[in-house]
């Protein structure tokens, strides 16, 4: 190359230079080159040249990463889980274990007759059910929330089954009846309500 040329392009004498110290890698060739062609671009087809540069780069790293996550291919962990006892035995397995991986900490985290009203997505049941009694308040988190039976209820509390339904109502009627008044309220001041809270209303007429 001349003397003219060399001054007549001081960019490319420099990049010369730097050739003759040392080889560059292929990468650096390939990200140079990549940045002249952003900054050339003036049409529509040159920055979708571009676009389409960034998309390959974007599914090359994704699949270096992927050689390096434990995963099944381009679907989630959920998919397909395997069941029961097949990774892990049933009795190692439980609900609270499953929450955990889900993400679902609160579930575990409120999973008890004294931090179940927590759960409850509306202030007034969550109310309710936290001015509930003790024994009120186990009985309904068995039968509402792990839906045991009344029989396996009884069990664990050494009653009958016909007690835990009595108690049950009780509780159930508790909770209906601190929910009342607040509906009522809200119907006197014109507040919208739900498809479930006008039919509860009818129902306790």
């Amino acid at each position: 190359m001349t003397d003219n040329q060399q001054k007549l392009n001081p960019e490319l004498e420099t990049w010369e230079e730097g050739c003759s110290s040392h080889a560059l890698l292929m990468r650096d060739l390939r990200r140079i080159a990549q940045q002249r062609m952003e900054e050339a671009a003036r049409t529509t087809a040159d920055f979708m040249e571009v676009v389409a540069l960034w998309d390959k780069l974007d599914a090359n790293r994704e699949r270096r990463e992927r050689y390096h996550e434990v995963s099944r291919g381009d679907v989630p962990l959920e998919y397909e889980e395997a069941q029961d006892g097949l990774i892990f035995p049933a009795p190692h397995d439980p609900m609270q274990f499953r929450a955990i991986r889900s993400g679902n900490l609160e579930d575990v985290a409120f999973d008890c007759p004294f931090e179940m009203h927590h759960l409850v997505a509306d202030e007034n049941v969550s109310q309710a059910i936290a001015g509930l009694k003790v024994e009120h308040k186990e009985i309904l988190f068995y039968s509402g929330l792990h839906l045991l039976s009344t029989a396996a209820i009884g069990q664990i509390r050494g009653q009958t089954q016909r007690n835990i339904r009595k108690v049950r109502a009780t509780a159930i009627r508790k909770i209906h009846a601190q929910l009342l008044p607040k509906l009522k309220k809200r119907v006197d001041t014109g507040l919208p309500l739900t498809t479930t809270e006008r039919t509860f209303l009818e129902a306790h007429r």
